[in-house]
């Protein structure tokens, strides 16, 4: 049987196609620091979408779990791993791509409506005339739960100075970027409502 010899290239997200990132006027104004953050497996989850080269979703995985924390990861003293390891040619070979070119790409996530690795799903009510404010409804959280979720991430967007924003994942590799979220009492119920960087794609 011939050897297979693969070529893996790192390259970023936001040259895929359809990745929603922030303008370059609107980068320039911040300054661009990294944080070291913590993997933790039982609040932090792992999408990873296969692409062809004009980056066209082939699979996603939306419970990837083919890392490695290896001895060096464990943060001291406190819970999570600040290394992972994961294998591109591993990965390729166990979805069945392993004869073609391919593009892996990997989200690391934290749902914040969520205090463990679960994801709290929300359905859109109502999109505004310009496709940038939504009005979203959950039936997997209740009312209070929303709005006391909905506070602590309006606390970081405020007092944080690295989370300046969050996104919506409507799953296929969209993580639709969100800048300003709130409640709202609308016949007695709370409704919660999101501001986006830019209008919503018209697909949805």
């Amino acid at each position: 049987m011939a050897d297979i010899t693969y070529t893996v290239n790192q390259d970023n997200p936001e040259n895929i196609s359809g990745f929603e990132q922030f303008s370059q006027a609107d980068t320039q104004l911040v300054n661009k620091f990294e944080i070291n953050s913590l993997f933790i497996p039982t609040k932090n989850y792992i999408e990873l979408h296969i692409l062809d080269l004009v980056d066209e979703i082939l699979q996603s995985d939306y419970n990837y779990i083919s890392y490695k924390e290896l001895g060096n990861a464990q943060s001291a003293g406190r819970e999570g791993a600040s290394i992972l390891t994961i294998n591109p040619v591993e990965d390729i070979e166990k979805y069945g791509y392993d004869t073609g070119d391919v593009k892996l790409l990997y989200h690391f996530l934290n749902d914040l409506y969520t205090p463990d690795n679960k994801q709290a799903n929300f359905f859109i009510e109502e999109i505004s005339p310009d496709r940038t404010e939504l009005k979203l409804q959950t039936f997997d959280l209740a009312e209070e739960e929303v709005v006391r979720y909905t506070q602590e991430i309006k606390n970081k967007l405020t007092t944080q100075s690295y989370f300046s924003e969050f996104r919506l994942n409507f799953k296929n590799n969209n993580l639709i970027i969100g800048v300003n979220i709130d409640t709202l009492i609308e016949n007695g119920n709370s409704v919660l409502v999101v501001k986006l960087y830019e209008p919503l794609p018209i697909e949805f």
